[in-house]
Order: structure tokens, then C-alpha cells, then sequence
């Protein structure tokens, strides 16, 4: 049960970011001018690759997962009116993927202080 709620979270957690990435925007010099706009991309897919550490556990699998979809949805942006692609958004995706994935795998399994919150990321049973 517990699985499945974690891959409804993935699954859920894309849709919204398929949805943002598809949205027109009204103002087009934004998507130009605003370099914060890679923090956010880092902080979206680092959520992203945490959800699929938790339904998949294992960082790798999340790790590519997570920046996969970042990728497509990069791809996606080319069809999308006053949205374009771009590589240094896929490599914020990439970055935020692997800080959710491997950084927070490695902190809750490694470090003595954290060994009580593997719940986190959940057991595999």
C-alpha cells in the first residue's frame, strides 16, 4: 500500500510540474531576465528525485528517473508558445534530481546522527 502511495505522490508530483512547464506565459521577458529561476528549478526536480527515492529506493533509479523528465519536459517547452528549451534548465534539473536522490540517500543511511530517520525514505519490505 505504502509503495503505491509513494509512486501516486511521483505521479502526481509530475503532472503538476507537466502543467507548469505547459503553461504559456503571459510575460515572455521573465523567462529571460530571471536568473533565481534555476534555484527553483534545482528545488522542484531535488522534490521530484525524493519522491521517486521513496517509491523506488534506490538513488539511482530516482536519480534517472527524475532527470529524464526533466529533460522531457525541457523538450516539452520547445512546442509551447513564448517558451523555450534550455540547457542550463535541463542542468539545474539534473543538479536539484541528484540532491534529492543521492544527496539526502547518502546523509540518511551514512551519518550515526541521521540513522533514525531511514524512515524518510522508507524500508523496502
Amino acid at each position: 500500500m505504502i509503495v503505491k502511495i509513494n509512486w501516486a505522490l511521483v505521479i502526481g508530483c509530475m503532472i503538476i510540474v507537466f502543467y507548469l512547464s505547459s503553461v504559456t506565459l503571459q510575460f515572455p521577458e521573465i523567462d529571460k531576465i530571471d536568473p533565481n529561476k534555476y534555484i527553483l528549478h534545482a528545488l522542484t526536480y531535488g522534490g521530484l528525485g525524493f519522491l521517486c527515492l521513496r517509491a523506488t529506493y534506490n538513488w539511482k533509479k530516482s536519480f534517472i528517473i527524475s532527470t529524464l523528465y526533466g529533460i522531457l519536459m525541457e523538450i516539452n517547452q520547445i512546442f509551447i508558445p513564448f517558451r523555450s528549451a534550455s540547457f542550463g534548465d535541463a542542468t539545474a534539473n539534473a543538479i536539484g534530481s541528484f540532491l534529492g536522490s543521492f544527496v539526502i540517500y547518502f546523509v540518511l543511511t551514512r551519518f550515526e546522527y541521521f540513522k533514525g530517520w531511514k524512515f524518510i525514505i522508507g524500508e523496502k519490505s
